[in-house]
């Protein structure tokens, strides 16, 4: 198994750096202030990277959601339990 992921980062190093040889060719960036001049392989990265920073941000405010309702599910159940072992335990009268 080891020897596979080694095998599969090679690959990604090797697909990695023939895309950065392809694609030497700059590209001008306007930023509104100022102006960049960055290869496109640069500009493809940092683009990957802010989206997949926006996407971890935008599932992180969902992770937070659901791992406060587990808390919240957690705790009712808890209450629940302690309700009802105190029902079985009051002792039955009857009726007659």
């Amino acid at each position: 198994m080891r020897f596979v992921m080694i095998a599969v980062y090679l690959l990604l190093i090797l697909v990695g750096v023939s895309f950065a040889a392809l694609n030497a060719g700059s590209v001008q960036i306007n930023l509104y202030i100022t102006t960049l001049k960055l290869p496109v392989s640069i500009v493809m990265i940092i683009t990957l990277g802010l989206g997949m920073l926006i996407g971890f941000l935008l599932f992180l405010g969902k992770y937070w959601r659901l791992k406060l309702n587990y808390f919240k599910t957690c705790n009712q159940l808890k209450i629940n339990e302690k309700e009802i072992k105190n029902l079985r335990n009051i002792p039955l009268k009857d009726q007659h």
